[in-house]
């Protein structure tokens, strides 16, 4: 079956209108804690591919469920990005940020700081063990990369002190 490019046209521009629906809705209640990250992903646009940056944030509400709040497109990762992101979400109501969890991207901490200056920010631990091998000999990473995980997976913050203390014993 043949689709003519009016209907292809007509679907795309009924679909973006949905994307954008969702993109702009108002948010309503408190997001204690924001994960937020930036992917880089290649678009076709006028027949000339090019990378751009989405940028995403999950909130995770007072009930402890998970909704993905936003996604913007930009350029890159810098501040102007991350400051522009974080200031919509926050005219659409975005509120209650306790913490936000990211990457530690040098533009995303600044912007942070100036959007939501009374919430934390924390490293996220996926990130982290990921940078780990670049500071660690060859033949460490594994056992290294295992001992880091056992500290995050204790109960409580006293087990996981207690618990890096005797890896930064044996390391």
């Amino acid at each position: 079956m043949k689709v003519s490019p009016g209907t292809i046209s007509n679907l795309n521009k009924k679909a973006y209108e949905n994307i954008e629906k969702w993109r702009t809705r108002p948010l309503s209640g408190e997001y204690p804690y924001v994960y937020v990250d930036g992917i880089f992903l290649k678009r076709c646009w006028g027949g000339e591919y090019e990378s751009v940056s989405i940028l995403i944030a999950v909130g995770v509400n007072e009930d402890g469920s998970r909704e993905v709040l936003g996604a913007a497109e930009g350029l890159k990762e810098d501040l102007e990005s991350w400051k522009n992101f974080f200031i919509s979400l926050k005219e659409r109501g975005l509120s209650g940020v306790k913490l936000i969890i990211g990457d530690k991207a040098l533009g995303m901490t600044e912007a942070i700081g100036q959007v939501f200056p009374d919430a934390k920010y924390q490293r996220c631990t996926v990130h982290f063990y990921r940078n780990v091998p670049s500071s660690v000999p060859k033949q460490r990473i594994e056992a290294v990369s295992k001992m880091f995980k056992v500290i995050h997976a204790q109960e409580d913050k006293a087990a996981a002190r207690e618990k890096a203390k005797s890896v930064i014993e044996k390391l």
